[in-house]
């Protein structure tokens, strides 16, 4: 027997709709290729007409680890790499502090505990550069080394550690 719970529809809000779509309509305009894979460091990336500056390792792990979703008081949405990416695994652990055999885990915790999502998925990194740069609000990464068009870097990940873009 099935609970109420299992057949109610998810409600989601206007706002999470819109960018559902505007995700899903970057995505369809450019082509599925291999991963990126991590060729030094990891740019930190928003729109190029965000307001959000330089930003902290520690605003990051509260954004990607979905505690929040604002960052210097301007509300974002967060972009991941696929959990196979190399660019994404070397993310997650400096960020989260966590291994790819845990981020499933972490997830699953997260959302039991308090309800929070992961962020949304893009394919690669090219695709990742253009929904940034489509989103008001998009926040992701990229290879240090990416051509980067309608975004700009607000911090860089070397080694681990966070450094001023």
């Amino acid at each position: 027997m099935r609970s109420a719970m299992s057949t109610a529809p998810r409600r989601r809000g206007p706002t999470l709709g819109l960018v559902a779509s505007l995700v899903a309509a970057v995505l369809a305009l450019v082509p599925v290729r291999s991963p990126a894979q991590p060729g030094g460091g990891i740019a930190v990336i928003v729109r190029a007409t965000s307001t959000v500056r330089a930003t902290s390792m520690n605003e990051l792990r509260v954004i990607f680890g979905g505690r929040a979703r604002s960052i210097q008081g301007v509300q974002v949405v967060p972009l991941n790499l696929p959990p196979e990416d190399g660019l994404r695994r070397a993310f997650d652990a400096a960020v989260l502090g966590l291994q790819p055999d845990r981020i499933a885990r972490f997830w699953i915790d997260a959302r039991i505990r308090d309800g929070s999502q992961a962020p949304r998925t893009v394919p690669n990194a090219a695709t990742m550069i253009r929904a940034v740069a489509a989103l008001p609000n998009g926040i992701g990464y990229v290879p240090e080394s990416s051509a980067l068009t309608g975004v700009k870097v607000v911090g860089r990940i070397r080694d681990g550690r966070m450094e001023a873009p």
